[in-house]
């Protein structure tokens, strides 16, 4: 199966090209590999490769900064979601918690209503809302790794 993983200089997408299958043929690509906020440059990137299967481990994930850029984080989590689509691979797309509001006291089902209440959020619940049937939505809070910055590392340092 031939794969394509956006995001690989990332934690997640780093990840999942270490733990890809034998047998697979993995092309992981990062910031320096394509330009996301470029549309034109999505859809020939991936019509090149042509893979089975598209991982988009790839995200404008700077939460704060996002309510002064987002724009960027649009072309990034939402518009180039959309160009990935129109390419015809399987799409694998992570979104985020942050597609929710956050006032239930239980766990979130596929099913509820989103109702973002920061720029990250809409331009994650906009991605969303580019995927199209047959395409695979996954939603997470935080991602770890043994290295990088994560949610545990932060937390780490600021108690120190």
């Amino acid at each position: 199966m031939k794969v394509l993983i956006t995001g690989a200089g990332g934690q997640l997408g780093s990840a999942l090209a270490a733990s890809a299958p034998a047998g697979s043929e993995i092309t992981a690509i990062d910031q320096a590999d394509l330009d996301l906020t470029d549309t034109a440059a999505v859809k020939a990137r991936i019509v090149a490769d042509r893979p089975d299967l598209l991982l988009n481990a790839a995200a404008y994930t700077a939460v704060d900064k996002a309510e002064s850029e987002e724009q960027t984080a649009r072309a990034i989590n939402a518009l180039a979601v959309a160009a990935m689509d129109e390419t015809g691979s399987k799409l694998v797309h992570v979104s985020t918690d942050f597609v929710f509001d956050g006032t239930t006291a239980r766990a979130y089902a596929p099913s509820d209503i989103r109702n973002p209440l920061s720029a990250y959020g809409r331009t994650k619940a906009e991605g969303e809302d580019a995927l199209r049937d047959g395409d695979l939505l996954l939603r997470t809070a935080w991602v770890y790794t043994a290295g990088g910055a994560n949610f545990v590392r932060t937390m780490l340092r600021l108690m120190r």
